[in-house]
């Protein structure tokens, strides 16, 4: 957030897959390092639902169990279609309590559920509906509820396709998801990109830097 402008995608990835704890521990050492509160800065630096939405997870408070309520899954999945699909104007304050209040396994119930009342798969109509950045962020929450690997296997093929190479991205992903599921990300990478991600990489980078990621990933 830093300077002009405000690097949306990374915000994105980090405050919608990071655990309530590990919220609370960066909080505290943004606090520490720049002497101002994590929420007051993104508040200045979003605006509409997207700025909602990240004020909503700097709080840390998200439901990490594994609970599922079908009945209340099936009235968010109304709730959901109503605010967008059944409506002329998107309501995304309701986008934003389903997603926030729900676990992982609370939000895969809800996909299957609109997947009953909607011709039209949760994923494919959040992309309609939730435009922009508050999109971006609710489509991150669903994407990781759903299957973890994927989310982070697109992150890590937009990170090196094409000219140049977003190393930030790239050794932050593979650095922080190392010992929690590059395992999965690795299969989706392979699966949604017909390489491996260990094939990439050595065709993206070099010397000491490339063995030290190839190293990391592990084996495929």
């Amino acid at each position: 957030m830093k300077g002009l402008g405000t690097d949306e995608a990374t915000l994105v990835e980090i405050m919608t897959s990071r655990s309530n704890e590990r919220i609370q521990a960066i909080k505290a050492i943004y606090k520490a390092h720049y002497g101002h509160e994590l929420e007051h800065d993104v508040k200045g630096d979003t605006s509409g639902a997207f700025k909602h939405i990240l004020v909503s997870l700097c709080q840390g408070l998200r439901d990490e169990g594994t609970a599922v309520d079908l009945e209340r899954a099936l009235a968010d999945a109304h709730a959901l279609f109503k605010a967008g699909e059944g409506s002329f104007l998107t309501h995304n304050s309701e986008f934003n309590r389903v997603f926030m209040l729900s676990n992982p396994s609370q939000l895969r119930a809800v996909a299957a559920a609109y997947g009953s009342i909607s011709k039209h798969p949760l994923a494919e109509a959040l992309k309609k509906q939730v435009r922009g950045d508050a999109g971006e962020a609710i489509s991150a929450m669903l994407q990781e509820a759903i299957h973890t690997g994927s989310y982070f296997a697109d992150r890590l093929y937009t990170a090196m396709k094409g000219l140049g190479t977003d190393d930030s991205t790239l050794i932050r992903i593979i650095v922080t998801r190392s010992e929690i599921d590059m395992k999965q990300i690795k299969e989706s990478f392979r699966f949604r990109h017909g390489k491996t991600l260990a094939e990439m990489i050595k065709g993206d980078t070099s010397g000491a830097y490339r063995e030290l990621l190839l190293a990391v990933i592990g084996k495929d």
